[in-house]
């Protein structure tokens, strides 16, 4: 018994300390606030930039931006799929990211 009660303590304790995400987790700029999809600041300096792996509004293709933010740290957002009916879609404005939400039937960052 106590063996049991340790182990739900300690998956308790992991789950507090560490949380648990999902692939449909509101995340990065879509909700103002960094996530799994976005790396740490990380200053470089230089001038604002972004590029698209996808080239823009493409629904039907998994893409990221990246780039120098006006403040010269490096950004990275990945679109991504929340609720399985919303994706967001980043593309680049000349040299600022922006996103979009397309409502569609949404699965593996991409619109069916």
């Amino acid at each position: 018994m106590r063996k049991i009660l340790f182990a739900i303590t300690v998956l308790v304790l992991v789950f507090a300390i560490f949380g648990c995400t999902s692939e449909n987790q509101i995340t990065g700029n879509a909700a103002g606030v960094s996530g799994p999809e976005t790396i740490e600041p990380n200053y470089v300096g230089g001038e604002a930039s972004c590029s698209d792996s996808d080239k823009g509004m493409d629904t039907a293709e998994d893409g990221t931006v990246t780039g120098i933010d006006e403040e010269g740290y490096e950004y990275s957002y990945r679109d991504k799929c929340v609720g399985g009916y919303i994706l967001v879609e980043y593309y680049c404005d000349g040299d600022q990211h922006q996103n979009k939400n397309i409502k569609c039937d949404c699965k593996g960052r991409i619109c069916n």
